[in-house]
């Protein structure tokens, strides 16, 4: 990844987190800490203001400063999402280049990874959604 990338990608964190995911400030922590990259100063003044929180006993727990993890979602939902996810892309993908194309290739995959045509359809659309919403 580009500089160029990274500040982008700070930048997304930074919208996102301004707009209430508070989700982002992790992000952008790990962000830095994968490059060995200097912390931007609006996630470090939010780093510092969280953890001045809890040390003062303003917030009663970290979920209370940096947001819940999932909210409203099913943790074990959300693991067969990431695990069967990118193979529902591939799948999806190696099916559509075949000629002729088949009739339903959402209930094709989603009889082959024995979850939902639904299901299968959900998992492609929020991966295909993520890339394009993520710099290239």
């Amino acid at each position: 990844m580009s500089n160029a990338d990274d500040d982008m990608m700070l930048e997304v964190y930074q919208g996102n987190f301004e707009h209430g995911d508070q989700m982002s400030l992790m992000l952008a922590l790990k962000h830095c800490l994968k490059r060995s990259q200097p912390l931007p100063e609006w996630a470090a003044t939010a780093l510092l203001t969280a953890i001045g929180q809890v040390q003062k006993y303003e917030a009663t727990s970290w979920d209370e400063v940096f947001g819940v993890p999932h909210p409203g979602r099913k943790v074990d939902q959300l693991r067969i999402e990431r695990r069967l996810r990118w193979e529902v892309l591939h799948r999806v993908t190696k099916y559509r280049r075949q000629k002729p194309k088949p009739k339903d290739i959402f209930q094709i995959v989603a009889d082959e990874l024995n979850i939902s045509r639904a299901t299968c359809k959900r998992y492609f659309d929020n991966l295909h959604r993520w890339f394009r919403k993520t710099p290239s």
